[in-house]
């Protein structure tokens, strides 16, 4: 049975829109909304947990180095390194929008958590952005001992359209027979093109974030001309799944995406691939991002961080 918004998530949805005057449905200006919740990322971050060391650098890529902002919550010993992924639909979002989470991962973890911008589309559209990422692995594995990482056994985390990010690049280095990631922590993630489904009948008329027409908008900018949706790189829902790391999925039952989660879900399960699946029956998208106001979201992050943590530990971490 469909359960009522928690009130927290309601208000911080409320506060996110007065803030960034974003109502979720078609941009008319790109530049404008990046601009506000650049802004408006200020105000999500206050209150996060303390951590002892933050630290911004520049790391490599293919067209340039691009910023990154490091959590750790100790400097004495190297560990597994957890690379954490913006949302933002491919197209926006910044290091700034997830400081509230990484903090909280970092915290709840006892890791080491590298929060990595990547080119945004439409200037940059797929796969730049995977070649970013895939080549901060590569780094990691090479010269981020010094940071205190282990570059060797990596995790990937996101939300969102980092979500996204994390498991097609994670399913690019595994066709490239590259190194893979450790892990998956996959945050509500845009995972698909099928715009029919039962969450988006339900919320793409956008009342508690993005209607259909934004995500679709977010696929035009990020699709090149010629590229079919259906690559799994792309749209990771027409993926096989097999030889992929353990995954942890949070989905939210009052988001558009909901059903995106649930068929990769079902991927991991049928390529016997380890998966936990936690449903967060009263939040809806962007929940992780929002957690300042949010008491729910802030225990979602300590199951993430437990998940971090078992990923570690199974490894040889901390």
């Amino acid at each position: 049975m469909t359960k009522e918004l928690d009130p927290h998530m309601a208000a911080a949805i409320a506060k996110k829109r007065e803030l960034s005057n974003d109502s979720g449905a078609v941009m008319t200006s790109l530049a404008e909304n990046r601009g506000s919740h650049g802004e408006a990322a200020k105000f999500w971050a206050e209150g996060a947990p303390e951590i002892k060391h933050v630290e911004n650098f520049d790391v490599p890529g293919p067209a340039g180095p691009h910023p990154a902002r490091l959590f750790r919550v100790e400097t004495e010993t190297v560990k597994p390194a957890v690379i954490f992924l913006h949302g933002g639909g491919w197209a926006r979002g910044s290091i700034d929008n997830t400081e509230w989470t990484c903090r909280a991962l970092a915290a709840g973890s006892g890791l080491p958590i590298l929060s990595l911008s990547y080119r945004l589309a439409p200037e940059n559209p797929f796969p730049a952005a995977i070649d970013d990422i895939s080549a901060a692995m590569d780094w990691c594995a090479k010269d981020s001992k010094k940071y205190g990482l282990d570059g060797q056994h990596i995790i990937l985390a996101g939300a969102s359209g980092g979500a996204n990010l994390a498991l097609t690049t994670a399913l690019f280095r595994r066709d490239t027979n590259k190194s893979l990631p450790i892990g998956l922590c996959l945050l509500y993630g845009m995972f698909g093109d099928k715009f029919d489904t039962e969450s988006y009948k339900l919320y793409g008329n956008g009342q508690y974030a993005h209607t259909t027409e934004r995500i679709q908008q977010y696929h035009k900018w990020y699709i090149p001309k010629g590229e079919r949706s259906d690559n799994p790189l792309i749209n990771p829902i027409h993926a096989d799944m097999t030889g992929m790391p353990p995954a942890w999925i949070a989905n939210a039952e009052f988001d558009v995406l909901r059903d995106d989660s649930f068929m990769i879900a079902d991927l991991f399960k049928a390529a016997n691939v380890p998966m936990t699946l936690k449903y967060y029956e009263t939040l809806s998208h962007s929940f992780a991002s929002l957690a300042r106001m949010i008491p729910l979201a802030q225990e979602s992050l300590s199951d993430a961080a437990q998940f971090l943590r078992t990923c570690a530990n199974k490894r040889g971490g901390s």
